[in-house]
């Protein structure tokens, strides 16, 4: 609560919480009590791996938003392609993580939550979710052809965000550009690598020597590589210090693209967190 808090009268506008990190009541009680006007902060939420399918993430939105103690939320994604207690590799996963999304656009046509996305899904996630959307489209329109009074307040649509990891060991290019040419914000996380006992990519030699040429700490440097992609960034720290450097990043001059270029050579497929290609 006091690290939100504390954030939000720095000067941060947007604050990320999760079903699953179980802090969404601190995390209300730090917006509330930091003074800053609920307009002027961006919350966003996920749907958790157990709350997947139409009913269940509608509901579990509704609960989060109580939690919060908000009467809307900014952005609100699917956490992860599969399910609780579903295997990967089981079709089930699917039928969910669309009822799911149905969910949230039923949320947003509802004027509850005024934006919606996904994290941590492959092209072929996105893809399936684009033919569901084609289908429902079509099928909308043959019902109101019949009855309007038919349809459903449900309007399908395409995310409009995808939170996925991102940095120069796991630069994920492909499913970027995929984004960008469907108009899906790419945000990024995990920018300095590792957990928060090791953020390997902090230490990183060449990191280093290159932050120490531009005059950036190694934070800066990583978070000012993603921008410079067109990919908005959610650093976590608790260090007041940190906290500061990385509201300053946007404000500083772009790397020269020889600084790009050797971040991009430190791409080795290092991942530092889960991984969403074993899902069907």
């Amino acid at each position: 609560m006091e690290i939100v808090k504390k954030a939000l009268q720095m000067g941060y506008k947007l604050v990320d919480t999760a079903q699953v990190y179980r802090n969404e009541e601190l995390v209300g009680r730090g917006v509330k009590e930091s003074g800053v006007d609920r307009e002027n902060i961006f919350i966003t939420t996920k749907v958790g791996m157990g709350n997947q399918g139409f009913e269940e993430s509608y509901e579990s939105i509704l609960r989060s938003m109580q939690k919060l103690d908000v009467e809307y939320l900014d952005l609100v994604l699917i956490h992860w392609p599969g399910s609780k207690k579903v295997p990967s590799d089981s079709p089930l996963n699917k039928e969910k993580r669309l009822g799911s999304w149905r969910g949230l656009c039923r949320l947003k046509s509802e004027g509850k939550v005024r934006r919606i996305g996904v994290s941590n899904f492959e092209i072929r996630h996105l893809v399936e979710m684009e033919e569901w959307i084609k289908e429902e489209e079509e099928m909308i329109s043959e019902v109101k052809q019949q009855d309007d009074e038919m349809t459903e307040n449900i309007i399908p649509e395409i995310p409009e965000v995808n939170q996925i990891e991102i940095h120069p060991f796991y630069p994920q290019k492909g499913l970027i550009s995929y984004c960008h040419e469907h108009g899906i914000q790419v945000q990024g996380y995990s920018s300095f690598g590792g957990t928060d006992d090791k953020l390997e990519l902090l230490e990183h030699p060449t990191i280093l020597q290159l932050a120490q040429e531009v005059g950036m700490s190694a934070g800066q440097l990583l978070l000012k590589w993603n921008l410079q992609q067109d990919i908005l960034v959610i650093p976590k720290s608790t260090n007041e210090e940190r906290m500061r450097e990385n509201l300053e990043t946007p404000n500083l001059p772009n790397l020269p693209q020889t600084e790009i270029d050797q971040l991009n050579s430190l791409e080795n497929g290092t991942k530092f967190c889960w991984d969403p290609q074993v899902i069907l």
